[in-house]
């Protein structure tokens, strides 16, 4: 057939198909994103003091590499893979003298023992397999600016760093943003 014969129909179902494929891969990308958003939208905020990490590992490109009091005791439970979820039950704490922001009242979390067991109420982690088939809780990363993440060294090492983290009622978990604890 001669392009300039093909019938209307089949070039009306090919164009459909088009605009179908284009919609799922649009919907698909917005879905993404919108997952991604969820703790920053709808999680409880409070702050988690961030330890200290291996020097030569705390910035990769344009991002903090964070660790936390339990990330490692998480890591090792019972020495099962990263594919069996891990729970850190999360208690929140009213501490209005940290200084972080002002005048204002500020939650702190509390991290629990990490557990197997899904906690049956309240906040809690967790965890899914990072990229490196590590137990990762979405908050070991923080991106930022490399000039930016150099700021953060030094206050890391000094454990004068807090994470502001947002936590859904499903354990998925945020870094909105790091401070500096002035104690």
């Amino acid at each position: 057939m001669i392009p300039s014969e093909r019938s209307p129909s089949l070039l009306s179902s090919r164009l459909s198909l088009l605009i179908v494929g284009v919609a799922l891969q649009a919907m698909v990308l917005l879905a993404t994103g919108i997952l991604a958003a969820v703790p920053f939208l709808l999680g409880e905020r409070g702050f988690l003091a961030v330890v200290p990490v291996d020097p030569t590992h705390l910035i990769k490109g344009d991002y903090v590499t964070l660790s936390y009091a339990f990330s490692t005791k998480a890591s090792r439970l019972n020495d099962l893979p990263c594919s069996v979820p891990r729970y850190v039950p999360l208690t929140k704490e009213l501490s209005p003298s940290t200084g972080v922001s002002p005048g204002t009242e500020e939650h702190r979390w509390i991290a629990g023992e990490p557990t197997l067991k899904k906690p049956e109420s309240g906040y809690f982690l967790k965890s899914s397999c990072g990229d490196h088939q590590e137990v990762e809780f979405g908050i070991e990363k923080f991106y930022t600016e490399k000039e930016k993440a150099k700021e953060y060294e030094s206050p890391l090492q000094a454990r004068k760093l807090q994470a502001e983290i947002a936590v859904t009622s499903s354990g998925k978990a945020s870094v909105i943003r790091l401070v500096f604890d002035p104690r």
